[in-house]
């Protein structure tokens, strides 16, 4: 049973985010995909490229492509050719982004409230360093 309640918990805890979302894909006529995208390039300054995208959070290559060339043509971001390695590029958020980025930050620190509500903050600590170790268990790599 305990399988079954993490993967519950799991799919829960996305479908919550992307419900908080909701607002924000309305306002700026995206998908959810194309805020994940800007959302997870924002907050992780370290990983620049679509690949990063696809290892770490786990959007399909396709569904990452498309956001990504959607994204440039809005000019919500920008691809600079990589200087170590020309066949790649390294993704930017701009700055016609930042109104973006700040609402995308403001449902993330709502939902962590929502979500964390009731823990201490070693409890919070804890929990994420689990789900850390999970992550890298699974094959996961973080830089």
């Amino acid at each position: 049973m305990e399988h079954v309640f993490t993967f519950a918990i799991n799919s829960y805890q996305l479908k919550k985010y992307n419900q908080m979302c909701e607002p924000i894909l309305e306002k700026y006529q995206l998908t959810q995909v194309e805020v994940d995208v800007i959302a997870f390039l924002s907050n992780y300054p370290e990983y620049q490229n679509a690949q990063d995208i696809v290892s770490v959070r786990g959007i399909s290559r396709a569904h990452v492509s498309t956001a990504v060339s959607k994204l440039v043509k809005r000019g919500l971001l920008e691809r600079v050719e990589d200087a170590e390695n020309r066949r790649k590029n390294k993704l930017h958020v701009t700055e016609a982004a930042l109104p973006l980025v700040q609402d995308i930050n403001r449902v993330q620190e709502e939902y962590k409230k929502i979500a964390y509500n009731g823990f201490s903050r070693e409890e919070r600590d804890v929990y994420n360093d689990f789900l850390r170790r999970i992550y890298h268990n699974l094959g996961g790599d973080l830089k």
